[in-house]
């Protein structure tokens, strides 16, 4: 058995940006699991954990599991009852949060400056 990994970036043909393309690329279930495949099922199970799909001992009892799985079909099958994750979304940039703050900083300079010439008007 093989199981289809879908995972690519591909240039949009309308306007030339990259987006997400789906294309199966197959991987046999016989290989042996690496540590960073394990780690990305223990993720996707603390992610569903949270989501209230599994409770705290299901959660618990497949951790193991994944502990004990040799191979990426036995891994796979940790997960085959729970739904296919969405996308992640993008989030604010850290140049966002500094742009935020700048514009906080010059609302606050400007304010200052207007009370300092409202101050010295009304003496």
């Amino acid at each position: 058995m093989r199981l289809p990994l879908i995972d690519a970036i591909a240039l949009d043909r309308r306007d030339r940006r990259p987006c997400r393309v789906a294309y199966a690329k197959t991987v046999s279930v016989e290989l042996r699991a690496s540590d960073d495949d394990r780690q990305r099922v223990i993720a996707a199970l603390q992610r569903h954990a949270e989501a209230g799909r599994l409770t705290l001992e299901e959660f618990s009892e497949r951790v193991g599991d994944v502990y004990t799985a040799r191979t990426l079909g036995q891994l796979a099958a940790l997960t085959q009852d729970l739904p296919a994750e969405p996308p992640p979304t993008t989030t604010a940039t850290t140049s966002d949060g500094r742009r935020d703050l700048l514009v906080i900083f010059a609302i606050a300079a400007v304010t200052l400056i207007l009370l300092s010439v409202f101050m010295a008007l009304t003496r």
